[in-house]
């Protein structure tokens, strides 16, 4: 697993196209903790401890975007942060803002809004503590997440990083259109709604000369499993594992279409859910996040997107891809 590097930053925001493209320049690289969830045992020892870890070290502000909450440990430790005087805030789908957790916060004093748009889901899943630490992935703030599903979270040091993220996150809060692609030393981050992030996708998928694999919940883009085919046409190596459930609940997954053009492609051995958003190409890309492979992914819903070019992440994904994709079917 990758250790966090000491970051010595100095960065330069150049707005383009308005305020949706910002580049922030940096002498160093980027580099994450990778944290994979539990997929059995007891309810303790996860990855959300480590975040209540990090909560209870916050000073000054806690800025929360998430999709569904329902662990207690971290309401309790948000509320905890709120009492003793750092400023949370929180920002929810419409469709969740009912739910106890986040009634909890609310009825603690605790800021909490939700996206007043029921036409798309605010689906991103981020935490900014300080203005310095990011946690970002494919988790939800429930159980499952943690303790069940195959699920990643990425833990970041930096000022940069959480800037960008967090001028993300004021926009949500305040219900106004988000900035769109935003490029960091080794990384690009894409916000939708965009028209921008399948198209980044099949251009990696493009340059990608030896392997690509990929662990996903959600993939109904045609565009992005015809970019795979082609691929696989010109002896890249594709590997991929869906979700069972979903490809059954899918009307255009495009798991039988991969298989019908002969890709290696698996449907997971989890009994919960393989959660993840991940692709990782040839020796050093990754991406991932909160974004399924989906039209509504790009064109409709709040979601975040990390292209990472970082080669120790990438390897620890792939040992994590390794593994599921041996319990596939």
């Amino acid at each position: 697993m990758s250790m966090l590097i000491s970051l010595l930053l100095s960065f330069l925001i150049v707005g383009c196209g308005g305020d949706s493209t910002s580049t922030l320049q940096t002498n160093s690289t980027l580099t994450p903790t990778l944290y994979l969830s539990q997929t059995s045992g007891a309810f303790e020892g996860g990855i959300d401890e480590h975040i209540a870890e990090d909560i209870s070290l916050a000073q000054e502000s806690i800025q929360l975007a998430m999709y569904d909450f329902t662990n207690e440990k971290l309401l309790d430790a948000l509320i905890q942060a709120h009492q003793r005087g750092v400023n949370v805030r929180v920002v929810t789908d419409d469709s969740t803002i009912e739910s106890d957790c986040y009634q909890s916060l609310i009825a603690e004093g605790v800021a909490v809004v939700d996206d007043q748009n029921t036409q798309s889901l605010m689906h991103n899943k981020f935490l900014l503590i300080d203005n310095h630490i990011l946690w970002m992935g494919s988790t939800n703030f429930t159980y499952y997440a943690f303790y069940r599903n195959n699920e990643d979270a990425l833990r970041w040091e930096s000022s940069a990083l959480t800037l960008a993220y967090g001028e993300v996150f004021e926009k949500l809060f305040t219900h106004q259109p988000t900035p769109t692609h935003t490029t960091l030393s080794n990384l690009s981050v894409y916000f939708s709604p965009n028209q921008e992030s399948s198209q980044a996708i099949i251009d990696a998928i493009e340059s990608a000369t030896k392997r690509i694999h990929f662990m996903l919940y959600t993939f109904t883009d045609s565009r992005i499993a015809q970019a795979l085919i082609q691929a696989h046409q010109r002896g890249v190596e594709v590997l991929g594992i869906f979700d069972e459930s979903q490809n059954s609940y899918q009307t255009y997954s495009q798991y039988t279409p991969l298989l019908e053009a002969g890709l290696s492609v698996k449907l997971d051995g989890n009994p919960y859910k393989l959660h993840h958003k991940v692709m990782m190409i040839d020796d050093n890309l990754t991406i991932i996040g909160s974004y399924n492979f989906t039209r509504t992914a790009q064109e409709s819903n709040a979601e975040n997107l990390l292209f990472v070019e970082e080669a120790s992440l990438r390897e620890n994904l792939e040992s994590a891809f390794e593994s599921s994709f041996l319990e596939a079917k």
